[in-house]
């Protein structure tokens, strides 16, 4: 934040904490409206033999996604790579969040991979939008569901339009992948790692661990657990109802009320 506590959107730090409301204050004591909030980096690990597919699957992803990240940060075109970073994102917000963006992205490519190359305008007008969703999250902090769901949609369509280029870049000899020669196949095995992977996700069995640390000094805590997207939001209350925690109360975007 600013001087006068508003939010500086090309500022970052380590970790951001949405809403601060350090800056309102009570207009007669001059006191804070809101307590401190307090944050506390929680460190997730995936080491052991339980985490070897995570692990594998994080290798692969980054395996795949790096070299593009690079080439764009070369020739600073950091708007094609927009649709990498997300994947990334969603791949550390959890298991179930990269694979539901990752079977997109391959049942898309499948149908684009034998067809003419993109024309220029529309890859334009996608980053454009692309670019206009990022810009208002950075400002406000959230999307509605309808323009969420339309970002996601915009980037699982660059990702498949990206990965064909490549494919195609492949077939001509002037690209070659390290783990593969058909992207194809990369996408099947990124795919089935994620399967393998859904139900030892370390995220999820950190959080676990944190509201069962609360419950043992706090039994009748309320707790709060946020996520960024709906589909992780949607794997880890079934992660943590089979948990058998007590009762879980979910709200999202998505809902009416």
């Amino acid at each position: 934040v600013d001087g006068r506590g508003d939010l500086r959107g090309m500022r970052y730090q380590n970790h951001v904490v949405r809403r601060l409301k350090d800056h309102i204050k009570d207009p007669e004591t001059g006191e804070p409206r809101f307590r401190p909030r307090i944050v506390l980096p929680i460190p997730v690990t995936a080491s052991g033999d339980a985490y070897a597919d995570y692990r594998a699957l994080q290798r692969s992803l980054v395996e795949l996604v790096a070299p593009e990240i690079r080439k764009a940060l070369r020739s600073r075109r950091y708007e094609d790579v927009l649709s990498f970073i997300a994947l990334l994102k969603r791949s550390v917000s959890s298991v179930a969040a990269c694979r539901s963006t990752l079977q997109v992205v391959s049942n898309r490519f499948t149908e684009l991979v034998n067809t003419k190359e993109e024309d220029q305008e529309t890859k334009r007008q996608r980053l454009r939008s692309l670019r206009d969703y990022n810009r208002k999250l950075e400002q406000f902090g959230a999307l509605s569901p309808e323009e969420e769901a339309e970002r996601e949609q915009l980037e699982a369509e660059d990702l498949a339009q990206s990965f064909v280029g490549l494919q195609r870049e492949i077939r001509s000899g002037d690209r070659k992948l390290k783990q593969t020669s058909d992207l194809s196949e990369g996408l099947k095995s990124l795919l089935e790692l994620t399967k393998q992977t859904l139900q030892s996700d370390p995220k999820f069995d950190q959080v676990l661990a944190e509201i069962q640390g609360i419950r043992k000094t706090e039994p009748k805590a309320n707790i709060l657990v946020f996520t960024e997207y709906t589909t992780t939001q949607q794997a880890l209350l079934a992660f943590l109802e089979k948990a058998q925690i007590g009762e879980i109360f979910a709200l999202s975007g998505e809902d009416d009320d």
